[in-house]
């Protein structure tokens, strides 16, 4: 074979050979190592191939990522086999029209692989597989509680994600009866409060897994999330290198997940607490809940929620993008210049100043 194939006339893929040094042969590569499966060069068993789908027939370029991509999420563990030799007839598309390839395999790698998050840099964009998956019990608390969370999850700033509202919907029928009268009237306010949204969807039976979406975060519906409390959790489970993310003074106030963490611990520890297994095969990590921006719902008021929830208003004269990333617009260069004035003369002795206006205070988030 070496007689026909001589190794040194071959063209290696070189970034994926340099990702194996770089990482130690992956060792150190986390949730990219399947970055380097590429082309028909991996061998697996057939029955984790059927439990991550299968080839995806309909895409004509870059399946072989793809797979790999839900390869991962599936618990899969990547070893490089520097020993091993392959060849490809001709060429590779790749090789030949390495710039074509990355425009035509951009809209369809990135609509199905949340990660590696270089494909998805839009804001406000959702897509065909979330990155987060945020499930809420909506029966377990009421109206208000229920609604409010799932809101500060949709306000959030990272908006790849999901929620999956668990409930009995079913029993809610088109029966004429009294709306203050119904057993589950909260449940209805809910679909009507929610429904429209097309990122919620109302489901009976939680999925025994989040695949192939890449974290499944579990939310007390009695609690509210800041804009950024989610982002800030995916990016301490990835700091960390966590697959468990809990909250230290209450861990069933908000629990995230990594698919590809539980899928792993169901194999290699069958039997073995979710939690634990988890903990075992890649890690845990605790966060504190005003770190991360994570309240309590009963100890909000209705400011509090503006603040947190509201949209920010759009001053006469200000463009919507300049009133998006202020909530409260900058003073005037003068009037800065005049107020300042005013505090040095009042300091001198010159006239009086007025007593500061109280703003008032948010107690719910002090």
């Amino acid at each position: 074979m070496d007689a026909l194939l001589p190794a040194q006339a071959a063209q290696p893929h070189a970034w994926v050979e340099k990702l194996i040094q770089d990482t130690d042969e992956l060792r150190s590569a986390d949730t990219e190592a399947f970055r380097a499966a590429v082309g028909a060069t991996s061998a697996l068993h057939r029955e984790l191939y059927l439990l991550g789908g299968g080839m995806d027939t309909t895409l004509r370029l870059g399946e072989d990522s793809e797979l790999a991509y839900r390869l991962a999420q599936r618990g899969a563990v990547f070893v490089p086999v520097p020993a091993a030799r392959s060849w490809h007839l001709g060429i590779p598309t790749a090789t030949r029209s390495p710039d074509l390839v990355r425009r035509h395999n951009t809209p369809y790698l990135a609509n199905r692989m949340p990660l590696p998050r270089f494909r998805r840099w839009q804001a406000a964009r959702t897509w065909r597989v979330p990155y987060v998956e945020v499930a809420v019990d909506a029966a377990s608390a009421g109206y208000e509680s229920v609604g409010t969370c799932v809101d500060s999850v949709l306000a959030g700033t990272l908006t790849d994600c999901t929620v999956l509202l668990l409930g009995p919907w079913s029993q809610l029928d088109d029966a004429r009866t009294s709306p203050f009268e119904e057993t589950h009237g909260d449940l209805r306010l809910l679909r009507e409060h929610a429904g429209g949204d097309p990122r919620v969807h109302l489901v009976e039976e939680l999925p025994g897994s989040s695949f192939p979406a890449a974290f499944r975060l579990e939310l007390d519906p009695r609690r509210v999330l800041s804009r950024d409390t989610l982002e800030r959790m995916v990016a301490a489970a990835d700091r960390s290198r966590a697959g468990l993310v809990e909250v230290g003074a209450d861990p069933s106030a908000a629990r995230l997940w990594r698919t590809a963490a539980v899928e792993r611990g169901r194999r290699v520890l069958p039997g073995v607490d979710e939690a634990e297994a988890v903990a075992r095969v890649w890690g845990r990590a605790t966060l504190d809940a005003r770190r991360i921006g994570l309240w309590d719902r009963r100890a909000l008021g209705r400011r509090d929620l503006l603040v947190l929830l509201g949209r920010p208003p759009l001053r006469p004269g200000r463009s919507a993008s300049v009133a998006r990333w202020s909530r409260r617009p900058r003073r005037p260069l003068g009037s800065v210049l005049r107020r300042a004035r005013r505090l040095v003369q009042a300091r001198l002795g010159r006239r009086g100043t007025r007593p500061a206006r109280d703003r008032g205070s948010t107690s719910g988030l002090r």
